[in-house]
């Protein structure tokens, strides 16, 4: 499939699942309310922590493994089989400590009906085998199954969650998704590979880079796993559903640009294989410059119309998340960048270790920040936490990967360039006083917005990004 059609397929995709977010989550977080949200979120938390312990790093290891490969069918069935059988391995590691930690300590006695249904989810995320259909760039099937998957999902939360006593309806909703999807691609990957028995030798070869990309990942994953578990021990399950709120409103964002991210990363591994280098570097500048375009306006935008976002969506009773959202929007253009830098520039060339050093320093400096002030902020501690761990995550591998980007000054100057063009777009918060209705003043701030955006770009910069979109859309609609 074209590499076109990926970013596609991963744009609808990611697309879909924010639509179906924005139709679910005001719904959810209304009836449910702040306090058993954040019960379920606590869950979901500790039980994500043990989710990328099993899987370690295969969700990447194995798309960059699976497309080096070119379609060779035995070699992918070969591949396929001992990155199973060494996540199986895990997996089962993972649920016996899982089962250990969370029916033997008291701390976690109130969880127990949560933590049951929560076992679910780590047994079957082993047939889940998403990476694979990412590796042979099948983001077609990966599209249209999880879209209809969701649309079951959304039909039975409407149906079946009515009062904030469902909240363990909810959660069984969550896993049964994870379920169905598992199930569904263990059944049609039968059409690609074959499970055969392996060596124990060839499947150890993937333990040490499989255990770097997952501790890299179990660190790096530190805001949906180890803030919202501070944040539930040092201060309340309240506290907990408005962080979670605040990043689950911020990543939903970051969710359209990590579409594209994804999508290119198995090309880019393909491209570096083959030793085809200077394509690999001109897809990543185009990444870097594509995100500065889109997520510097955002960040702006959002920042301004925070209160309303929030309260339009969660409801009343949720003021508490405005503070920790506009405190944490910058991650939408730092964890882009390090999105990027990460996922099509160090894990592609094989630099995982640095990836892992970044990982560990921002997580030990994410703990200390929650141990020190959540008992004093509470949840807006959390979002401090998160915004300075990911700049230093982002800072250090930015700085190692330049000597795989032919330096990074060019994309500096690309930066700086953008931040000076959107920086006007701060007097949209005028607009916010113009009108009673908060809803025209933000209709009114979109059209100015992205009027000012076309014309700058389009006209006064000649932005080459900007203009290569726009030919693209032209060439569609053509054909």
């Amino acid at each position: 499939m074209g590499i076109k059609k990926n970013i596609v397929y991963s744009g609808f995709l990611t697309t879909g699942l924010y639509l179906s977010q924005l139709v679910t989550y005001p719904y959810i977080t209304r009836v449910l309310g702040a306090t058993n949200l954040g019960y379920c979120n606590f869950v979901q938390s500790f039980v994500q922590f043990f989710l990328l312990f099993s899987a370690l790093g295969v969700s990447t290891l194995g798309v960059r493994e699976i497309a080096k490969l070119n379609g060779d069918k035995n070699a992918i069935s070969q591949k396929f089989s001992q990155l199973f059988l060494l996540t199986a391995t895990t997996t089962s590691i993972a649920l016996v400590v899982y089962i250990s930690i969370g029916f033997y300590i008291p701390l976690f006695a109130p969880y127990h009906k949560l933590l049951f249904i929560g076992a679910f989810n780590i047994i079957f995320s082993l047939f889940n085998i998403e990476w694979f259909f990412r590796g042979i760039e099948n983001f077609k099937y990966i599209t249209l199954r999880v879209l209809a998957v969701r649309i079951v999902y959304i039909v039975l939360i409407f149906l079946l969650v009515k009062s904030e006593n469902d909240y363990v309806t909810y959660y069984v909703l969550s896993v049964g998704c994870v379920i169905i999807n598992s199930t569904i691609n263990w059944v049609y990957s039968k059409k690609f590979v074959t499970l055969r028995l392996q060596s124990l030798k060839s499947i150890l070869q993937y333990l040490k880079p499989n255990a770097i990309i997952g501790a890299q990942m179990l660190l790096l994953s530190y805001n949906s796993t180890i803030n919202p578990v501070l944040l539930g021990m040092l201060s309340n399950d309240r506290e907990v559903g408005f962080f979670t709120t605040a990043s689950k409103l911020t990543l939903i964002v970051l969710l359209f640009y990590n579409a594209y991210t994804l999508a290119l990363m198995p090309r880019i591994s393909a491209l570096i294989g083959n030793n085809n280098k200077n394509n690999a570097i001109s897809l990543v500048g185009k990444s870097y410059r594509l995100l500065y375009m889109l997520a510097l306006p955002l960040v702006i935008f959002i920042e301004i119309y925070t209160p309303e976002i929030v309260l339009s969506i969660s409801g009343s009773g949720y003021e508490g998340a405005i503070l920790p959202m506009r405190i944490a929007l910058p991650i939408i253009l730092i964890g882009g960048i390090s999105q990027i830098t990460i996922n099509q520039v160090l894990i592609p060339n094989n630099c995982e270790r640095i990836t892992l050093i970044a990982a560990c320093l921002g997580v030990v400096v994410c703990i200390a920040i929650n141990i020190v002030l959540v008992p004093i902020l509470s949840s807006i501690a959390s979002a401090i936490a998160w915004i300075i761990a990911e700049t230093i995550i982002t800072s250090i591998t930015l700085i190692y990967a330049r000597k795989y980007l032919n330096g990074f000054s060019g994309e500096l100057r690309t930066l700086c360039r953008y931040i000076i063009i959107y920086l006007p777009l701060i007097y949209l918060y005028k607009i916010n006083y113009l009108f009673e209705s908060s809803l025209l003043n933000i209709i009114i701030s979109i059209i100015i917005m992205l009027a000012y955006i076309h014309i700058m770009l389009r006209y006064l910069f000649k932005d080459e990004m900007y203009l290569s979109i726009i030919r693209a859309n032209v060439c569609i609609k053509n054909n």
